[in-house]
């Protein structure tokens, strides 16, 4: 499998690497493979729980978030500010198939997690819990306490990152 590397820079527990870093979609579970040169025939290796951001040039950035399974892996920032958002989809698959009996069985697919940060306070959007947690991130804002209470679950995730980049504007005026 052909992997690509780009230029940009890991901030460890310990260290800051400016390196070649196999790039990912959105997310670096387990071991995040690295080149301090580009032709190097072999990547180096770190567990990502060491790793407390990466930061490619073009931007982006990957930060450490305990996740729903609580393990440590690095997602990528989808908003900043004073409210970050993250989303993580635990299955690489979309829907599951299986066979019984010659009959076809058609899984959900595994729903994606979206979490959001504010002063390092993670919080794990979910149907039965995201009112409460909108309400303590987003405080002193009578507009998103009105938005807060009257949203519904699918239409706050189908606009999630819109909100976020919304709230923060206002929270940087």
């Amino acid at each position: 499998m052909e992997r690509n590397y780009r230029w940009g820079e890991m901030i460890t527990q310990k260290d800051t690497i400016q390196c070649y870093l196999e790039e990912k979609e959105n997310k670096y579970s387990n071991k995040v493979r690295y080149k301090l040169k580009l032709d190097d025939n072999r990547p180096l290796k770190i567990k990502s729980a060491n790793i407390l951001q990466i930061k490619f040039n073009g931007g982006e950035i990957y930060d450490r978030i305990n996740n729903v399974q609580n393990e440590f892996v690095l997602l990528k920032r989808l908003a900043g500010g004073p409210v970050r958002l993250y989303k993580e989809n635990l299955s690489n698959d979309t829907s599951t198939t299986l066979t019984m009996g010659g009959t076809m069985i058609y899984a959900r697919p595994t729903p994606d997690f979206y979490y959001l940060v504010k002063y390092d306070q993670i919080y794990i959007m979910s149907r039965l819990t995201f009112r409460e947690s909108l309400k303590k991130i987003f405080t002193n804002n009578p507009e998103f306490e009105k938005l807060i209470d009257e949203i519904k679950y699918r239409e706050f995730i189908n606009n999630i990152e819109e909100i976020v980049n919304d709230y923060n504007k206002k929270a940087s005026n």
